[in-house]
């Protein structure tokens, strides 16, 4: 038996029965004689080191540390990250249908018609402004200014 398959004598006989499903009795017996037939030992040094890799090639790098699924990159993602990754894809896609449509209007659109327009509303506003009286700061439209209020007592 390999010196890195040792680690799985930490278990309990009832851990290494859940784990090798096998009766306990089995796993008393592998404890006792601190052997265990070379597929066991493998997988649970496989388990211990939290490397996927055995599952699938796909997997390559790939490892489980605690409640955190690493990356061969590093980055690490919890259960919630992951279960959250189909919704995050999809609303993706949304924003990127969105994004071309809206890319498309503003493509139809005349520049040269929506400028001439927009000028016009902005020499709207200015000349409306140029005939609204000045108020105040503080004061209210249509109020009498306090100083308006002393000349007239």
């Amino acid at each position: 038996m390999g010196g890195a398959a040792v680690a799985w004598f930490a278990l309990t006989a009832e851990e290494l029965a859940a784990l090798a499903a096998v009766h306990v009795t089995t796993a008393r017996r592998w404890l006792r004689r601190r052997e265990a037939p070379h597929l066991v030992e493998r997988t649970l040094g496989f388990l211990r080191a939290g490397e996927l890799e055995p599952l699938s090639a796909t997997w390559s790098g790939w490892c489980v540390r605690g409640e955190h699924l690493i990356a061969p990159s590093g980055d690490t993602f919890t259960p919630g990250a992951v279960l959250a990754g189909p919704l995050e894809l999809a609303t993706i896609h949304a924003q990127r249908r969105e994004l071309d449509e809206l890319r498309a209007v503003i493509a139809g659109v005349d520049q040269e018609a929506a400028l001439e327009e927009l000028e016009h509303a902005l020499r709207e506003a200015l000349s409306y402004l140029a005939i609204c009286p000045r108020v105040a700061p503080g004061a209210r439209a249509g109020a009498p200014s306090q100083r308006a209020e002393r000349m007239r007592s």
